[in-house]
């Protein structure tokens, strides 16, 4: 059998004797060659000199960025006293799969320049790239889209980090724009997020802090991007509670009833297109409206799992303790009365009755006690869980409390001798229900959107985090989820093939986003079906 390792160590020994480049570590392996009459080379060497004797060594002349790891081996390696971040690469020798093989400096005063292999991974920095003047007609696009804006007027301008990102894709022979679903897709700045510490300012979320997700732990914020001033949509579910988004959000829904097994992932506008039709898997479901042909409503949102709030406050007063003081006025308070001053609930009427946050972002087993003391006195033993109470505040804390333990409720008011009494409808899990007598409804925990409609203009942000599904949650417990750039960049460069890996529900989003910038006809490959667009 003939061994292929010394077919290619006797053609690399071949192009060693007749030899004439530069590169200093095929010069080095040759001079060994002369000296010694034979060598024998190792598999990497051969696959080198074969794979880069015709490699001209490449001027670079660039400090560099290197990762702590690819510095701590060469520390160990070299014996340095430092751990490099930088290197200086004055030649690229060869360019391998996996590495780079560089003539260079690991510090300034480094006598001699010496060779490194480098793995890709471990360089920070695009030192191939070599920056060109790119110049783009971005008035051409804004007059060629045809989105029509609230005010009546015709084209979107593009911001100016768009126009960067389109620049940059350009001035690369090939580029891959990796942007995370949802960015672009915005809620309005002053949504409250659900972070693992209590609520927080959407707009004032920064890259690196933590948000929760929908299995209810937190995830990395990856990503936080200002959208300005939008026209943004008022959605509305079943048990009362909304939030404001731009159209362009994106949002994981299924089926009303179902386990969400089964899911796609639809934008506002999407939802409102009532003639859409759309490929994906669930089948009878493939028009986007969020009404179905008889009116009712057609999409659910996921549940949060309960919230793991990471916050050790000691609490005074036991959870179940205090939640029997804000529902009974005649437990003893005597062994507390400190407790109560400092948390401000004392000298307070029935209607100004609160839970402190010291409570509401407090571990599940905390809130849990809490709502078994409140509830312990003021609930009904059906199908549902009650509470009632003069104080709109203590009901909109249980509220956020319930939200924060994967339930719903539904909040009304009624007047009684001209004084106004608020009333929650509660729904939870059976596997979080406190209540072993009562026998809550799986399928009945469910947020239903009822309704979406255009409320004006607001500042917005988007953001992106690294949970698995690319969910997080925010007020009420509430779970949500560029193609302008890659568009106008592809058009812009005359490329005659773009890759777009996206969800097939996201597919007309595409097909819009390019007909906005461009005249000619576009058409959306189904499956095998390959149906021509017409051309100009």
């Amino acid at each position: 059998m003939i061994d292929l390792g010394d077919l290619n160590g006797r053609n690399a020994i071949s192009i060693l004797e007749s030899y004439e480049g530069k590169n200093p570590y095929i010069k080095k392996l040759k001079k060994k060659l002369l000296e010694k009459g034979d060598i024998t080379l190792t598999t990497t060497q051969s696959n080198y000199i074969i794979n880069n004797h015709n490699f001209e060594p490449k001027l670079i002349n660039k400090i560099v960025s290197i990762t702590e790891y690819i510095g701590l081996e060469l520390q160990k390696e070299h014996n340095l006293s430092f751990t490099p971040e930088r290197i200086l690469i004055e030649y690229l020798l060869a360019d391998n799969e996996k590495s780079y093989h560089i003539y260079g400096k690991l510090k300034r005063n480094q006598e001699k320049s010496e060779m490194y292999f480098i793995p890709k991974t471990q360089i920070l920095d695009d030192f191939l790239f070599e920056e060109k003047e790119i110049e783009v007609d971005f008035e051409k696009y804004e007059k060629l889209d045809t989105f029509e804006l609230r005010d009546g007027s015709i084209g979107r301008k593009l911001y100016d980090k768009q126009k960067e990102g389109i620049k940059f894709l350009l001035s690369r022979d090939g580029c891959i724009l990796a942007d995370q679903m949802g960015a672009g897709k915005a809620l309005i700045s002053d949504t409250l997020a659900i972070t693992p510490t209590g609520p927080k300012r959407f707009g004032d979320l920064k890259v690196g802090e933590r948000i929760i997700g929908s299995n209810g732990k937190p995830c990395n914020i990856t990503g936080v991007f200002p959208q300005g001033v939008k026209d943004v949509y008022k959605i509305t579910f079943n048990d009362g509670y909304s939030i404001v988004c731009c159209k362009e959000h994106l949002w994981t829904v299924s089926p009303i009833g179902s386990d969400f097994n089964e899911n796609i992932t639809l934008s506002v506008e999407q939802m409102l297109d009532k003639d859409l039709v759309i490929e994906h898997s669930l089948v009878g479901y493939d028009k986007t409206y969020y009404k179905d042909l008889n009116g009712d409503n057609k999409w659910q949102i996921p549940i949060v799992k309960p919230i793991h709030f990471e916050n050790d406050d000691i609490l005074p007063i036991k959870p179940y303790l205090l939640g029997l003081l804000l529902t009974n006025n005649e437990t003893s308070v005597n062994n507390h009365l400190e407790d109560i001053m400092n948390l401000d609930l004392d000298n307070i009427d029935s209607d100004s009755k609160f839970i402190p946050n010291v409570y509401k972002y407090s571990s599940i087993e905390n809130r849990l006690a809490l709502l078994e003391g409140i509830m312990g006195i003021d609930y009904h033993k059906n199908n549902d869980i009650e509470f009632n109470s003069t104080s709109e505040r203590l009901v909109d804390d249980l509220a956020e409390i319930i939200h924060s333990l994967g339930g719903i409720v539904k909040k009304t008011c009624n007047i009684n001798e001209d004084k106004k009494c608020y009333v929650l409808n509660i729904k939870l899990l059976s596997s979080i229900n406190p209540y072993l007598d009562i026998e809550s409804n799986e399928n009945g925990v469910g947020r239903h959107i009822i309704n979406i409609e255009p409320c004006g203009q607001a500042e917005t942000l988007c953001i992106s985090v690294d949970a698995p599904d690319k969910l997080y949650v925010v007020e009420h417990g509430i779970v949500t989820h560029n193609t302008v750039q890659t568009v106008v960049a592809a058009l812009e460069s005359g490329a005659k093939r773009i890759l777009v890996v996206c969800p097939s529900s996201l597919k007309i989003n595409w097909q819009r986003e390019i007909e906005y910038f461009q005249e000619n006809d576009v058409a959306i490959i189904n499956g095998k079906k390959w149906e021509d667009a017409n051309s100009q």
